[in-house]
């Protein structure tokens, strides 16, 4: 058991690799002049936010799996603890580099709190939400679950209206007036889908185990990128970026500025 994947979970995961994929690609050419759209409006927005959404909501579901496993398995609290918070901090640590390198790439979009910085975070945090839940009879556990989610997504808006001059709170969504970031995913509100994606993982993988077969969804291509998808998270950027030098060298437009 510790070892089965659902091909349904790296498929979504894959799916949602797809997608971060052809919206950099867009971002990019966008930035480098080669497309003149507005990334920060609709549809775009909505295309990015959609993506990122499916990405936590897909941490929450592994986790649930991963969490449900060890019980079944017999770990016991330390293991779990250790486990996690290793897990976490590596992401973390992943963060990091991102941030070094945006720090002397692009100093003023500098990547302070992106995607594997809040993913690590919420791996500790989820983990600690289904320790302390643990044991709870199920429709408790789904319904606190549920009102977390809920109330996240209340109060956000309240959270990042709070004015404030430096960035030690970023993670939790409290920004400087002048913050910009390439990549920026505060815990309010996208914990609440994290915790969505726990109580998707209650409902469809109890214990660990696929509740209906009728879930099972095969595509070879997305499975690999759900699975690779840390990687190509890091690949991917370096490639586009060399794609589109290339691509403004065709047009004729030189590399001036991108280089």
């Amino acid at each position: 058991m510790a070892t089965e994947r659902f091909e349904e979970v790296d498929f979504i995961r894959g799916l949602a690799v797809l997608l971060m994929i052809a919206y950099h690609a867009i971002f990019d050419l966008n930035i480098f002049g080669l497309l003149d759209l507005r990334i920060g409006a609709p549809p775009l927005e909505v295309f990015a936010d959609a993506t990122a959404g499916t990405f936590f909501s897909v941490v929450g579901i592994s986790l649930y799996i991963s969490f449900s496993r060890t019980n079944v398995e017999g770990h016991g609290a330390n293991y779990r603890l250790k486990k996690y918070l290793a897990r976490g901090l590596k992401l973390l640590g992943w963060g990091a580099i991102v941030t070094a390198v945006t720090y002397f790439l692009f100093p003023e979009m500098v990547i302070l709190f992106g995607a594997l910085h809040f993913i690590g975070f919420s791996v500790m945090l989820g983990y600690g939400t289904l320790e302390l839940t643990k044991g709870w009879r199920k429709l408790f556990r789904l319904t606190i679950l549920a009102s977390i989610v809920i109330a996240i997504f209340l109060i956000s808006e309240q959270v990042q209206s709070l004015q404030v001059n430096n960035p030690f709170f970023l993670w939790l969504g409290l920004a400087p007036p002048e913050f910009q970031s390439l990549d920026y995913f505060p815990l309010f509100p996208w914990f609440g889908l994290v915790v969505a994606g726990l109580v998707i993982g209650e409902l469809l993988y109890p214990e660990g185990l696929r509740r209906l077969e009728g879930l099972k969804v095969q595509n070879r291509g997305l499975e690999f990128l759900g699975r690779n998808a840390l990687i190509i998270y890091f690949v991917h950027q370096p490639v586009l970026y060399l794609a589109v030098i290339i691509t403004r060298m065709l047009a004729g437009k030189g590399v001036s500025g991108i280089l």
